[in-house]
């Protein structure tokens, strides 16, 4: 080989190299689009933060993919997360954002198309406090209304276990004698909030953070009133409406309560990753997903959607994954017995 081919071989060679080297710094997300599949429609407060929380989180992702969100409503989330379990491929490029009370139907014996044990836990937006409200115009003004009924109190439901504003009101109706009558099938906050306006229901249950997002106005303006909490301490925000557990004595009733309203409550949000995603995008996702609450422009634009910022790791996430798995099954039996009354 002449010395002229030599020292363009070695060029060539440098060269090649140096492709090389850029193309594996080249960060995997770069050019790319990660899909958050949410589990309701859009309009409402899944839709609002889970679109909040990507526009500022792509910051924090090496390469700044695009992040879109496609709603995947049915169920109270259980279609999404079958999807993200089932068909979603594994490679860090779609995330689920479904309810955490999913885990009930699954712990209790129920049908679902997926093992909460086998998803990777990317984290929680946020605990809530879960609330029950009603229109001023059903009369159901206070938990003593609602208690005082000579009628059921109509109440608006997605119908399966794993959906707040089903199973918050059959267990408080267990534990604290209320008449209740669920009417099922709504597919999310926006259709319940139309039901309620339409006075073909009293009113719903969901978090606070939701019914501030839903019925921010409505609210201040007295059209609908907060009649009861749930969670362990009543809520800042809430100091004058009446908390579930100080109203009941019953210990077994406050097993049910913990394991189907404040336990998920926690993490009642979650976003999830299908089984097998590689750990470094997982791991990648995870610190974006941590940074994000600390930036200030989102921070900013939380305020103004109303959106409660307290995020649970995915790591704490797990853990109080293992809680669920971990329930006795006496307490599974009674919780499953409440759960699926008529």
């Amino acid at each position: 080989m002449t010395q002229l081919a030599k020292r363009g071989f070695s060029v060539f060679a440098a060269l090649a190299l140096s492709a090389s080297a850029a193309l594996a710094q080249t960060p995997f997300y770069e050019g790319k689009t990660i899909r958050v599949i949410i589990g309701f429609s859009a309009g409402g407060a899944f839709d609002a933060s889970a679109r909040t929380i990507g526009r500022h989180m792509v910051k924090y992702i090496p390469g700044k993919p695009n992040i879109i969100v496609e709603p995947m409503p049915g169920a109270a989330t259980m279609v999404a997360a079958s999807h993200i379990f089932s068909n979603a491929k594994p490679d860090g490029l779609t995330i689920g954002y479904v309810l955490s009370n999913i885990m009930l139907q699954e712990i209790l014996g129920g049908t679902v198309l997926f093992d909460s044990r086998k998803f990777e836990w990317l984290g929680s937006p946020t605990g809530v406090t879960g609330i029950c409200l009603a229109s001023t115009a059903s009369g159901i003004t206070g938990i003593d209304k609602w208690k005082a009924s000579k009628e059921p109190v109509k109440l608006a439901a997605a119908g399966l276990t794993g959906d707040i504003a089903h199973d918050t009101p059959k267990i408080l109706s267990h534990a604290m004698g209320l008449p209740l009558l669920l009417v099922t099938g709504h597919k999310g906050n926006p259709e319940m909030k139309l039901a309620v306006q339409r006075g073909e229901v009293a009113g719903m249950c969901m978090s606070l953070e939701a019914a501030n997002i839903v019925w921010g106005d409505a609210l201040k303006s007295g059209e609908v009133q907060v009649i009861v909490q749930t969670g362990i301490n009543r809520d800042p925000a809430l100091p004058n409406v009446p908390l579930a557990r100080e109203l009941v004595t019953n210990n077994e009733a406050r097993q049910l309560m913990k394991v189907g309203i404040e336990l998920p409550a926690q993490i009642l949000r979650v976003f999830i990753l299908p089984p097998g995603t590689p750990k470094d995008r997982m791991e990648m996702l995870r610190q974006a997903f941590m940074q994000t609450f600390k930036d200030p422009e989102f921070l900013e634009d939380a305020k103004k959607v109303k959106m409660e910022v307290s995020p649970t790791s995915g790591a704490d996430v797990e853990k109080v994954v293992a809680e669920f798995h971990a329930v006795p099954a006496g307490v599974k039996q009674k919780l499953k017995e409440v759960l699926s009354a008529k």
